[in-house]
């Protein structure tokens, strides 16, 4: 799938299809559409000039001056920052990129600087970062290693870094060095952990999926893109059609906003006659803690779909999928299992 939308090669659709609703109706995109260009007078122009650095002689020539370089906008200390339900308060004075890098370092890797943009909520003095434009079709400063690394080689024959976390067979201990030795101490046992999807909502009714299964059944020859959110005031899920600008190999869509009472629940995108399977475009986009599915063979009267989730990254910085299965999203299971079947990973 595609976060850039490309307009070029395919006529979209008029309006969401039935039993799904478009993203504008539930969710305020700030500053999606571009301002209509008006008319200006002789001084509104000789005022944007200016502001350019531009300057009008007697005659109506523009004589240029020359460019100074705008600083970047830095937002105080203590500045909040909303993102999915999180509020976090800048530890120092930062700029966008510095904040962008800054939650992405650890906590919420899928807001890298290149591929969000930071918007400015001025009412509330509140920053607030959105996912730019997708495709489908670092190291953590508490990062555990599987192995230790290679030995420096110092005077001392100290390992880098000085403290590290490194998994053992039995948890994840610490590890300290100084030129006197290294210090090992494994940390405190935690609760007992499986991996999963724990959701804290009610899981969407599988009449959704089936709306979803036959939106793609109807495009038996191109991709398509339908996102399911969640309305915690209303305790309903709403199907969000996102498939208006797709072609046979790829579908492009801006990614829904963070929102305090819409949840993105899922992502499913079709792979219409072919079979069911992420690409690495799916793995770019991917990044937001949310449900992810793909569906193919769209021909056959049960499609064959695949789910997942991201969490975390790995030991190169790519970001870490496991699988899912449809009746962790949907319920009942039965009837979901009537509607698709779910491939072996």
């Amino acid at each position: 799938m595609s976060e850039e939308r490309n307009t070029e090669k395919n006529t979209p659709e008029l309006g969401a299809p039935e039993g799904t609703t478009e993203p504008g109706a539930l969710f305020d995109l700030m500053g999606e559409d571009k301002p209509k260009k008006t008319k200006k007078t002789a001084d509104a122009n000789a005022d944007a000039k200016a502001k350019r650095g531009e300057q009008t002689s007697g005659s109506g020539k523009v004589q240029k001056k020359a460019w100074a370089k705008a600083e970047p906008v830095r937002y105080k200390e203590g500045t909040e920052v909303r993102y999915q339900r999180h509020s976090l308060a800048l530890p120092r004075e930062m700029t966008a990129k510095e904040v962008l890098d800054w939650l992405s370092e650890d906590d919420f890797p899928e807001l890298a600087y290149e591929e969000t943009e930071l918007r400015h909520d001025k009412e509330k003095d509140r920053l607030v970062p959105v996912r730019k434009a997708q495709k489908k079709g670092g190291y953590s400063l508490v990062e555990v290693h599987q192995q230790p690394p290679a030995n420096a080689g110092g005077p001392s024959g100290i390992l880098f870094p000085p403290v590290m976390r490194l998994l053992g067979h039995d948890g994840v201990y610490e590890v300290r060095h100084s030129p006197l030795g290294s210090f090992v101490a494994r940390l405190e046992d935690g609760p007992p952990l499986v991996e999963g999807f724990f959701p804290n909502v009610p899981p969407a009714p599988a009449s959704l999926l089936g709306r979803v299964v036959a939106l793609f059944k109807e495009r038996p020859d191109t991709e398509a893109l339908v996102s399911v959110v969640y309305d915690t005031d209303e305790d309903e899920h709403h199907l969000i059609w996102q498939g208006e600008h797709a072609d046979a190999s790829s579908v492009h869509y801006t990614p829904l906003p963070d929102d305090e009472r819409y949840l993105v629940v899922a992502e499913i995108h079709s792979h219409h006659r072919m079979r069911p399977f992420f690409s690495s475009d799916d793995d770019a986009s991917e990044k937001r803690l949310a449900c992810y599915g793909v569906v193919g063979h769209v021909d056959r009267e049960r499609p064959l779909a695949l789910f997942r989730y991201p969490c975390g990254r790995t030991v190169s910085g790519k970001t870490r999928f496991r699988p899912l299965r449809a009746e962790q999203v949907f319920a009942p299971a039965p009837e979901v299992w009537a509607l698709i079947e779910q491939a072996c990973r």
